[in-house]
C-alpha cells in the first residue's frame, strides 16, 4: 500500500503543479503545501506490519477523498485505478474495524483457573458457623467453599444453626408443638427454595441432557445441626456433591 500511496502522491503533486502554473506562470507551491508533504506526516511511522487502526483508517480516507481525488487525472487511467484500489483498501480496514468493535462487545466472559473450592457434602453448621466467626479455619479450601455455597443460598452457617436448635415440646402444649413445627418447617421449606435457585444456576451452565441421565438438580437437605449438599439425576437418585465427576465439581465451583 504504501508504494501505492507513494506513486499517487507523486502523480497529484505534478497535477497540483501543473495546476498552479496554468494559473499563474509564476506561482510556487511551498514545500509543506503539496500533497506528497501531507501524505509524509501521515505515514512517517507506517511499517509493513503496520495496522490501519481508527485513527490511521480516517486520516488515509480524508487525505484520499479530500486531498488526492480532486487532483486525480480523469484522463489517467492507470493513476485512477491506483486511487480506486487505495481507497477500496482502506474502506475495508475500516469495515474489518467496525466488525471486530461489535465482536469485542460481545466477547464472554473467561473465567481461568488451575484451583477451585470445593464443597464439603456434609456441614455441621454450629462449627462451621464458630470456625467462620473465629477465623480458625478447619480447612481452608472446604470452610471457604461451604461459606461461598451458603453466601449464594442466602443464609449464614449461624441463623441455620440456631433453626436447627429447636426444643423438643412438652406433650399437651399445642403453641409449643407449633412453634417448633414452624421453626423446622420454616428451615426445610426456605432450604427447598434454595434448591430450586441453586438448579437454575446449575442448568443455565451445565445443560444437562436428559437422554443421557445426567445430573439436573442439586437439593440441600438439614438434619438437625447437619447441612448434606445432594445431586439428582432426573429419576430423583441422589448423590452426594463430592461423588460427582470433577467437571461437574468445577462447575459448581464457578457457579458460587
Amino acid at each position: 500500500m504504501t508504494k501505492n500511496l507513494a506513486r499517487l502522491a507523486a502523480h497529484v503533486d505534478k497535477r497540483l503543479a501543473d495546476t498552479q502554473l496554468d494559473a499563474d506562470p509564476e506561482a510556487k507551491t511551498t514545500e509543506t503545501a503539496v500533497p506528497s508533504a501531507r501524505l509524509a506526516v501521515l505515514v512517517k511511522d507506517w511499517k509493513s506490519e503496520t495496522v490501519l487502526a481508527a485513527d490511521r483508517t480516517t486520516a488515509l480516507l480524508t487525505w484520499l477523498e479530500g486531498t488526492a481525488l480532486p487532483l486525480v487525472d480523469e484522463d489517467n487511467e492507470k493513476e485512477e485505478a491506483r486511487y480506486d484500489a487505495l481507497l477500496a483498501a482502506a474502506k475495508v480496514s475500516e469495515k474489518c474495524l467496525r466488525v471486530l468493535t461489535i465482536l469485542r462487545e460481545r466477547l464472554p466472559t473467561f473465567v481461568y483457573f488451575n484451583n477451585y473450592f470445593r464443597v464439603r457434602p456434609m456441614i455441621h453448621l454450629e462449627h462451621l458457623a464458630d470456625r467462620l466467626e473465629t477465623k480458625l479455619l478447619d480447612d481452608d479450601e472446604y470452610d471457604f467453599g461451604n461459606s461461598c455455597l451458603l453466601k449464594l443460598l442466602g443464609f449464614s452457617a449461624r441463623k441455620l444453626s440456631e433453626l436447627g436448635k429447636a426444643a423438643t415440646p412438652p406433650p399437651g402444649n399445642p403453641a409449643a408443638l407449633k412453634a417448633y413445627r414452624d421453626q423446622l418447617g420454616g428451615r426445610t421449606y426456605n432450604l427447598n427454595a434454595a434448591s430450586v435457585k441453586l438448579t437454575d444456576h446449575i442448568r443455565q451452565a451445565w445443560q444437562p441432557d436428559a437422554k443421557k441421565g445426567e445430573a439436573s438438580a442439586l437439593a440441600t437437605r438439614a438434619d438437625q445441626q447437619y447441612l448434606k449438599v445432594v445431586v439428582q439425576d432426573e429419576l430423583g437418585v441422589e448423590v452426594e456433591l463430592d461423588q460427582r465427576s470433577e467437571g461437574f465439581q468445577w462447575l459448581g465451583a464457578v457457579q458460587k
